[in-house]
C-alpha cells in the first residue's frame, strides 16, 4: 500500500530561500505548501511544492489545473 502523501506537486524552485518564501505567499488557496532544500550541482536549491497526494492519478489531474494556474507544474514523490 502506498503511504498517504506519496505524490506532491512541485511549482518552482530558486537558488535562494528568500525567493522560495516570496513565491510561497502566492500559492494561499493551496494545501500543504512546502518548500524543500536540496543540493544541485553543490549549490542549495529550494524548492516549492503544494499538495499531498496518495492517488497518482488524483495528483496528475491536481498538476494539470496547478500548470493551467501557475504555468509551471509536475509531480514528484514526496520525501
Amino acid at each position: 500500500m502506498t503511504p498517504v502523501g506519496h505524490y506532491t506537486i512541485q511549482v518552482a524552485s530558486f537558488s535562494s530561500y528568500d525567493k522560495a518564501l516570496s513565491y510561497r505567499k502566492k500559492l494561499r488557496g493551496y494545501s500543504h505548501i512546502r518548500i524543500m532544500r536540496a543540493h544541485f550541482g553543490g549549490q542549495p536549491i529550494f524548492r516549492v511544492q503544494v499538495g499531498q497526494f496518495s492517488d497518482p492519478q488524483r495528483a496528475r489531474s491536481v498538476a494539470r489545473e496547478v500548470k493551467a494556474e501557475l504555468g509551471s507544474a509536475f509531480i514528484v514523490e514526496a520525501d
